[in-house]
Order: structure tokens, then sequence, then C-alpha cells
């Protein structure tokens, strides 16, 4: 008892002067007791502190490694956003071009077909109502009433071309932003 006494009292940083060793009294052995529990209480203190501390640490590198995972994540996110906005850029670029090329694809054939109508339908129209105009002044001496229905039949042929040429003219002039086409 003595020998453990001594060595926890080295530990305390005590020594025997500090105590009456002649008289062991029960405030001596009171005191010592009190060491020595204060010393074992500081022992178990150092070991759950170092659990804590172990037990932090290994939190500390659970939370990094879960913090490194969603970066990486998030980096592989950013990236997939990025090429997803490249080619929705590129996209809006193509169909641009494929707008400006219906535009003009619209424009040439409404052009092509002006000209098909009034170098073709038009022409023969304007020709027929002549031909009827002229059939009718020559039957106006012999055959009045068919005459007048040949006559007839050249206004009607007129009006036809008033029409055609109206239509031509709201083929070539008709603006492709009414469709909603941006030029």
């Amino acid at each position: 008892l003595w020998a453990y006494n001594i060595s926890a009292l080295n530990m305390l940083n005590l020594t025997f002067t500090d105590f009456s060793p002649t008289d062991p009294t029960p405030d001596y052995i009171l005191l010592l007791d009190t060491k020595e529990r204060a010393f074992a209480q500081s022992i178990e203190l150092a070991s759950d502190l170092r659990q804590l501390r172990d037990k932090l640490q290994e939190s500390i590198k659970s939370r990094v490694t879960e913090l490194e995972v969603a970066n990486r994540a998030l980096e592989k996110s950013k990236i997939a956003s990025e090429n997803l906005a490249t080619q929705v850029s590129s996209m809006a670029r193509e169909r641009e071009l494929l707008e400006d090329k219906l535009i003009k694809t619209v424009e040439r054939e409404r052009t092509r077909l002006g000209l098909d109508l009034h170098d073709g339908l038009l022409q023969q129209l304007t020709g027929t109502a002549l031909f009827l105009t002229s059939c009718a002044n020559r039957l106006r001496g012999s055959n009045k009433d068919i005459a007048f229905e040949i006559d007839c039949s050249a206004g009607y042929v007129r009006d036809a071309i008033k029409i055609s040429r109206n239509l031509l003219h709201g083929l070539l002039t008709v603006d492709v932003t009414t469709l909603g086409i941006q030029p």
C-alpha cells in the first residue's frame, strides 16, 4: 500500500514531506484517497477524450468523403449543363439556318409560281379573251344573240384575268413575317 501511495504521490508531484509519515491521520488518508480518485478520474477523462477525438476524426473523414463525392457529382452536373447549353445553342443556330433556307425557298418558289402564272395562265386567258372578242365582233352582223353570248364569255374571261392578276399580286407581295417566320 505504501509503495502504491508513493507512486501516486510522485504522479501528483507530491512528496512525503508534504505530509507527516509518522503520524498518518485520517486527514492524510482522506487527502491521499482524494488525490488517487482525482488521478484515476483524470486518466479516465484522458481516455474518454482520446475516444472522443478519434470519433471526431472519423466523423470528419466521413464527412470530407461525402463532400468530395458530392463535389464530383456537382462537377459532373455542371459539365452536363454546359454540354446541354452548347447543344441548345447549336440547335438554335441550326434552326436559324433552316428558317433562312425555308424563307429563301418560299420566296424562290413564290417568284417561280408568279412568273409561271403571268407567262402561262394569264397569257392564255388574255389570248382567249381577245379571240372571243374577235369572234363576237365578226358575228355581230349575222347572229346578234350568239355574238352577245360570246361577248359575255369574253367578259367572264377578262374578269378571270383580273382575279388572277389580283391573286398574283397578292402572291408576290406576301410578307413571310405574317406567317410567323422571322427573316
